[in-house]
């Protein structure tokens, strides 16, 4: 009888010690990804930093997963899926007014950036001009031809273009090209984060087939 409590005591022990480990185990491993999270974020933080350094004013990041407005109506499906015109020209028009302008500020607007259900960024930024009284550079064709004449201009360049794109191959997207640092260019890519803290040189966007580019300025 006495052998039994004993063995008793020490199953209850070790059951007791088991959990005990676990929590620990639990609170450290939590700790490490909290840790690894901040690092992250301090990490983009400074890459943002260092970017805004090469231009003279500062490109928020609208993504389309962002839950704000990633369900969103739009085209046939929403923001998320369809919406990758609709986040840079709310980034183009925050950037250049100084006021924060979200995709669900224009997304009413949808009638006239769209063309067969597709995103037009040539009327995306005609329809800015005339609303917040940009200059607007007109359609232009040729990427390696005029984007350095565009951003040397002033321009904040909204391109249509298909193609890999970092680690993502794009089928047919819209992205902004808004500056230039390290001998490369600053990229937002409205479905990628990473994309939009990477300074792109020629050679990696040489995957790319571009088509129209659209520029804004004050």
């Amino acid at each position: 009888m006495f052998s039994k409590k004993i063995w008793t005591v020490l199953a209850t022990t070790a059951i007791v010690s088991m959990a005990w480990l676990a929590l620990v185990f639990s609170v450290i491993w939590q700790s490490v990804n909290a840790h690894s999270t901040e690092e992250e974020m301090q990490s983009n933080v400074i890459v943002e930093d260092r970017l805004a350094e090469e231009v003279d004013y500062i490109m928020p990041m609208h993504l389309q997963i962002d839950p704000q407005w990633s369900d969103t109506s739009y085209s046939t499906g929403t923001i998320k899926s369809h919406g990758c015109g609709l986040c840079c020209l709310s980034m183009m028009v925050s950037c250049l007014t100084g006021d924060e302008v979200y995709p669900t500020d224009l997304v009413t607007h949808q009638d006239v950036f769209l063309q067969a259900d597709v995103n037009n960024p040539d009327a995306m930024c005609k329809w800015a001009s005339e609303v917040y009284g940009f200059e607007w550079s007109g359609e232009q064709w040729g990427f390696n031809e005029n984007i350095d004449k565009m951003l040397d201009a002033g321009y904040v360049v909204m391109c249509s273009m298909e193609g890999k794109l970092g680690d993502y191959d794009y089928g047919g997207h819209v992205v902004l090209v808004y500056g230039r640092a390290n001998d490369g260019y600053l990229i937002r890519d409205p479905d990628n984060a990473e994309n939009s803290v990477h300074v792109f040189t020629k050679e990696e966007l040489s995957d790319v087939t571009w088509g129209s580019l659209n520029g804004l300025k004050v």
